[in-house]
């Protein structure tokens, strides 16, 4: 995932009908140094679109406004039409060549590596249009006892160009989740030999051993008590299908599920403040929410699921919020977690501060402060994926003159580009080459040594990866300073 973010293009603009579909098409983009451009106004985006070279048009637009769009773009303008999976409004693909389909929810590595093919390529090729087919297909485990629903789940995920892999009971689900790779796992709860929730606990349980990525699971049941929903909840499902499936709520779970990607715990023991708190957390299509009625509970899952952040009611009954974070911090946990109380006396929220919470709300809460509090959090806990360079103290001087040239020659190589320059890319390539690592900056003479091979082979569309990779690198790279007379 870091490699396809820092190979993505520089920024994007986003043309969406309301704040909720800009929402739903900017999530992804989040924390990935690329800038987007989301106006919320037809004069500002009319006046961006006429130099963006990569676009993402929401399904929502109206007729008049889709062909304004289209009729502005620039011809070599990479243009992405982003659509709900089922019953799109428009089929943009078959008015202008250079529209390519993506379909919500988005899913962020799929979603970088098509922008990084698709940018600056106009008329994208058959080749491109089914490499990014592939990449937002899903790959899907289905737990199924009865042929019947078999045979539907396998023409659903087929028709809509996922692949299936079939499994009869609970023992093969947890054979294939832990030996092959997918998306996203399709389990009924009801099975011969061991039933869905022991399947789920086996897979998630083993996937953790393994030290795996935890696969999403949608629960396919023709019938599921509260008691049942709340044990599958806990074990880690992310959507429930009722049989028999309907095709639309189907393929809109998976896709849900599988575009879910920061797993956020949320601890109380009153329901309507868990659903409350799980509702708003949902608006945000990255996040999979856990819940836990007490602090023991919240324990044992923390235990079995790897947890991104936690949201902590403090007045429980048995082990309260500070207890549980306490023992947390006391074990070494630095994942972020906000206590939700309702105590306002700053006395309070000094003791939870100091029991290891990161931040305190205090209720009654809305779905804006909770959104924009988590988000915060998860930015100042994420590790940095700034490239490092280790340069020696007697350049202090002339390392800033030397960045400097390379962003002239980043100049150069984009007018190179410009001009079908292939011998100039070729030179410049060859002279980054040479004198980068002698500077400390290895990844650029790795990146002049490519260009150089770029410039040589008239590979201008590698070339222009090449130079954004460079300008990212220039824009991002830490300098750590290196005294070598030391010792």
């Amino acid at each position: 995932l870091r490699a396809a973010i820092q190979a993505a293009p520089r920024s994007v603009l986003v043309i969406a009908t309301d704040a909720t579909s800009r929402e739903a098409i900017c999530a992804p983009l989040r924390y990935t140094g690329i800038q987007v451009h989301a106006p919320d106004t037809a004069i500002e985006w009319q006046r961006r679109l006429g130099s963006a070279s990569l676009v993402l048009i929401d399904d929502g637009l109206s007729e008049d406004t889709l062909a304004d769009v289209l009729g502005r773009a620039q011809p070599d303008a990479a243009l992405v039409h982003v659509r709900p999976l089922v019953g799109p409004r428009h089929d943009l693909t078959g008015q202008d060549p250079r529209v390519i389909s993506l379909y919500l929810p988005l899913r962020q590595r799929p979603l970088l590596e098509n922008l990084l093919e698709l940018s600056g390529s106009a008329n994208p090729t058959d080749t491109t249009r089914q490499n990014v087919r592939q990449r937002s297909a899903l790959r899907v485990l289905v737990a199924e006892d009865n042929s019947d629903n078999r045979a539907v789940a396998r023409a659903i995920l087929k028709g809509a160009g996922h692949s299936a892999h079939i499994v009869r009971d609970g023992v093969d689900a947890v054979t294939a989740a832990l030996t092959s790779t997918f998306d996203v796992i399709l389990m009924d709860l009801h099975m011969p030999r061991m039933d869905g929730l022991q399947a789920i606990e086996e897979i998630h349980s083993g996937q953790a051993q393994l030290g795996q990525p935890l696969t999403p699971i949608v629960a396919h049941t023709a019938h599921a008590t509260e008691e049942i929903r709340e044990k599958a909840l806990a074990l880690g499902v992310r959507e429930f299908v009722t049989k028999p499936a309907r095709r639309q709520r189907l393929l809109e779970a998976l896709a849900r599920a599988a575009s879910r990607q920061i797993a956020v715990l949320v601890v109380d023991d009153a329901p309507d403040s868990r659903r409350l708190l799980e509702h708003y957390l949902k608006k945000d299509a990255r996040y999979q929410v856990y819940t836990a009625a007490s602090g023991d509970e919240a324990m044992s899952i923390l235990r079995r699921i790897p947890m991104q952040l936690i949201l902590m009611d403090v007045e429980m009954p048995g082990r309260t919020g500070d207890d549980v974070i306490a023992e947390l911090r006391a074990n070494g946990d630095t994942r972020p977690a906000i206590a939700v109380t309702g105590h306002t006396e700053q006395q309070k929220h000094h003791e939870l501060m100091a029991a290891g919470f990161n931040a305190i709300m205090t209720k009654p809460i809305n779905s804006t402060e909770v959104l924009e509090v988590v988000s915060q959090h998860l930015a100042q806990s994420e590790p940095s994926t700034h490239p490092t360079a280790e340069i020696d103290t007697e350049l202090r001087a002339l390392v800033p003159l030397f960045l400097d040239d390379r962003r002239d020659n980043i100049t150069a190589l984009m007018h190179a580009l410009e001009e079908g320059d292939a011998e100039t890319i070729r030179r410049l390539g060859h002279m980054m080459k040479g004198n980068g690592a002698a500077y400390g900056f290895n990844e650029i003479t790795t990146l002049g040594r490519q260009l150089e091979i770029a410039g040589t082979a008239n590979d201008l569309k590698g070339a222009a990866k090449l130079t954004l990779a460079l300008e990212t690198y220039l824009d991002t790279v830490e300098i750590i300073w290196v005294d070598s007379t030391a010792g």
